[in-house]
């Protein structure tokens, strides 16, 4: 379905530039704009993937999910017929994969950190690997999220 690939690859360029504004915006918060990021330590730069892989991978779940789910109630993918799915799913999904990214994602990314031995990073080389990971789970965790909702609607006609 030509339609249907589309339409996954624009709502995942969407999800993925929300993700990286998002990410630039906390990140700005959380270590400032300038001076060595800590990355031993609660709050600092290694843990701070914790809540980021999580809470990444729910939101291009959830978001995305939510509205293709009232897309499809109204009709408006022309790749499927209109359909109401219930959000169950879509929740436990969006569960589901915050801890799959948590576990693969961000426990890869402290291990190297950590075996690394770093103690501190430059701001701008902490920002680069925050955006490059935000911006890979957000690839990754929105069109499979997408493809599962739109095979559980194909699975109802």
């Amino acid at each position: 379905m030509p339609g249907f690939e589309r339409y996954v690859r624009t709502e995942t360029i969407f999800s993925t530039i929300g993700t990286l504004v998002v990410t630039a915006f906390l990140y700005s918060l959380m270590f400032g704009f300038a001076g060595p990021v800590p990355v031993r330590g609660v709050g600092a730069y290694a843990f701070d993937f914790v809540p980021q892989a999580f809470m990444t991978a729910l939101i291009c779940i959830w978001v995305p999910g939510a509205m293709t789910r009232k897309r499809l109630a109204r009709g408006a993918i022309a790749a499927l017929p209109a359909m109401k799915l219930p959000a169950s799913p879509l929740v436990l999904r969006g569960f589901t994969y915050g801890v799959l990214a948590l576990l693969i994602g961000s426990g890869s990314v402290i291990t190297a950190l950590l075996l690394g031995e770093y103690h501190e990073i430059d701001w701008l080389v902490g920002l680069t690997g925050k955006l490059a990971f935000g911006g890979m789970v957000a690839a990754i965790a929105t069109p499979m999220g997408l493809r599962a909702l739109f095979r559980q609607a194909s699975n109802r006609r």
